[in-house]
């Protein structure tokens, strides 16, 4: 027999008799099992095919009893039919027994012949015989009744039997068709809730779009600040040489155009002994970000205005990046949640994410950060308007790529993206 759910069988056996239907199921169910787990076999039947057994099995039992109503009802005709021999039967004794009585009149009135005395006993001893037979037929037909009594009591009791069982197994139906519908509706949400993961998706991946024409903008305006950098450099490099001109004599100045700018700061400090008290010397403002609150805005309106745009970068590339992190964290959010749904991608993405670990290091070994914070405190000064040199900004394609290679990634994909823009902040800061 097929294996039924066991929440729906422990339910239907708590008000039943020891040795009823549900038992002997019960019990063969666990024979059944026990043979399935000796040799191998799968125990666990899905609940369609256990449905389809069940409705075979009633089937079986509908006929059964419509076999046994049809032999009942045959018992009963031929209980009709001996019941009507036994009355015919009757019939003939009561003759048989008037027919002694008229003998016996005879016999005392003395009124008959010897002939008619002896077709009387003749008469007679055919009733007695006839008598002798029925009494045998109704022997028999007695033992006969009481063998259709008994078949058809135990006819009833099998009926009723059968009528319990075919209950019971229209309940058990009942309770697999309720749990089918609730596996259904389960389904049915799943897929609504796979429906609006789907366009969480793409709600994302339009926020990854919009990070990307930021850090596309947030590149633009660093090239921008890197030119206004070189330009206020050239027109620092003129100052220089227009101070050393000025300060050394004007035989002095085309030599100071060739020369590097540390040299012409000592020839600057070295002529500045020399010169008169009305003489002009330029303060150079410190351009290291660190320094602008301690040391504040010093120098020409040039250096206030690359200060200013410097600031106004800090302040942007900040706000891109705090954008970057808070897209990150609902990107790492949402992807784990996608994740419990296609657990089978996981290991695909496990190889991508090393791919892009593996790619992400050798971006790293690459890339050279210039620390002006280790500068001892004598050299600051003129020589800290050295000419900027362009950064390699890997952060905008090392996230295109990771974009691209890996869209469904887990939790743990974003930490590398994390950790990289983290390194990268105070080196793209720094310039």
């Amino acid at each position: 027999m097929e294996s039924l759910p066991s929440h729906s069988s422990s339910r239907s056996i708590t008000h039943v008799e020891k040795d009823s239907l549900v038992q002997r199921l019960a019990r063969g169910l666990h024979k059944v099992n026990t043979l399935a787990l000796k040799y191998g076999l799968q125990v666990h039947v899905p609940v369609l095919k256990s449905t389809a057994s069940l409705q075979k099995q009633i089937f079986g039992f509908t006929q059964r009893l419509h076999t046994a109503e049809v032999e009942r009802r045959s018992l009963r005709l031929e209980v009709t039919e001996f019941k009507r021999n036994v009355n015919e039967m009757k019939k003939e004794l009561d003759k048989a027994q008037g027919l002694q009585m008229q003998l016996n009149e005879f016999k005392h009135s003395k009124l008959i012949t010897h002939e008619k005395f002896e077709s009387a006993c003749e008469e007679l001893n055919n009733a007695l015989f006839r008598e002798q037979q029925a009494q045998m037929l109704l022997n028999e037909q007695a033992q006969q009744l009481q063998e259709l009594n008994y078949r058809l009591e135990l006819h009833s009791s099998e009926e009723a039997d059968k009528n319990q069982t075919l209950g019971e197994a229209v309940k058990s139906l009942s309770e697999a068709k309720m749990e089918l519908r609730r596996k259904d509706q389960s389904l049915r949400q799943l897929n609504r809730h796979l429906t609006q993961l789907e366009q969480d998706k793409r709600r994302l991946e339009e926020n990854i779009h919009d990070a990307e024409s930021a850090l596309r903008m947030a590149a633009k305006d660093k090239d921008c600040v890197a030119s206004h950098m070189r330009t206020v450099e050239n027109m620092l490099h003129k100052q220089l040489a227009a101070i050393g001109a000025s300060g050394c004599g004007p035989e002095s100045e085309v030599k100071l155009h060739n020369l590097p700018v540390k040299k012409v700061r000592d020839q600057i400090s070295l002529s500045r002994t020399a010169a008169s008290r009305n003489d002009f010397t330029l303060q150079l403002p410190k351009l290291h970000l660190e320094t602008f609150a301690m040391e504040g805005l010093k120098g020409g309106p040039e250096v206030v205005a690359c200060q200013a745009m410097i600031k106004s970068f800090m302040d942007v590339y900040q706000l891109a990046s705090t954008r970057i992190a808070t897209l990150e964290k609902e990107m790492t959010s949402h992807r784990s949640h996608i994740a419990t749904l296609k657990s089978e991608l996981h290991t695909a993405c496990l190889r991508e994410n090393e791919s892009l670990q593996s790619a992400g290091s050798r971006d790293h070994s690459n890339i050279s950060i210039p620390s002006r914070a280790a500068l001892p405190a004598d050299t600051l000064g003129v020589a800290e308007f050295l000419p900027l040199k362009a950064e390699l900004d890997t952060t905008y394609t090392f996230l295109k790529e990771t974009f691209i290679n890996s869209a469904p990634l887990t939790s743990s994909h974003s930490s590398p993206v994390t950790t990289s823009a983290n390194t990268k902040r105070p080196a793209q800061i720094g310039l």
